[in-house]
């Protein structure tokens, strides 16, 4: 997705999904803490191939919303509940044919209360090598961050439950090793909480 100031629905920039070719998707993915249950409102225009080529808004993998064909600048809402959530915005292609400007947009993106937001992609990019191995089978290790004085760390699966808590402070004993051994393979969110953040990373399970 690209930020654009040639449409748009609130003021003057809004995101459009990229430049696909046909049976491609592009994906906008923004992890959230939830703090307050709440709606995440927004607007979204689409012109595309009706029915063939689609818009679909997505948390946590269930499917939200969606939308083809050519709809103006409209507004959309939904709840979600506190914890860890995954959103993400898609438009993706069929295998012929398109239409319009062939793109989903966005704007006007309003979340619920939250303690912390970031895009997965760079989340990944930022804490990844602190969280090893990544894919995890039996255990994962969390290791550095020991001068943001971390207090607790949790695991959260994708409907926002809570799966480990450090049972006590573990400030100074790095690396810390969590047994995953009876975790479902998936997606699941390392959330370490300091004095003054929480740091989030995305998990990966695999048996």
């Amino acid at each position: 997705w690209l930020i654009t100031g040639l449409n748009s629905g609130d003021g003057i920039y809004s995101a459009q999904s990229g430049d696909i070719d046909d049976s491609e998707e592009s994906v906008l993915s923004i992890l959230i803490n939830v703090t307050r249950k709440d709606s995440l409102a927004f607007k979204y225009k689409v012109d595309c191939e009706p029915v063939w080529d689609v818009f679909e808004v997505k948390a946590d993998s269930i499917l939200r919303f969606t939308a083809s064909g050519t709809i103006d600048w409209s507004s959309i809402s939904f709840m979600l509940d506190t914890g860890i959530h995954q959103i993400d915005f898609i438009y993706k292609k069929d295998n012929v044919f398109s239409a319009g400007l062939d793109a989903a947009l966005i704007d006007d993106v309003r979340f619920p209360p939250f303690t912390s937001i970031v895009s997965v992609e760079e989340m990944d990019n930022l804490h990844n090598s602190f969280i090893y191995p990544n894919p995890a089978s039996d255990y994962v290790f969390v290791k550095g961050y020991s001068s943001k004085g971390i207090k607790t760390v949790y695991i959260y699966d994708v409907n926002g439950r809570c799966l480990y808590r450090s049972s006590n402070d573990i400030q100074n004993k790095y690396p810390l090793r969590i047994p995953v051994t009876g975790y479902n393979e998936g997606i699941y969110f390392i959330v370490m909480e300091t004095a003054s953040e929480v740091i989030t990373s995305k998990l990966i399970i695999k048996h």
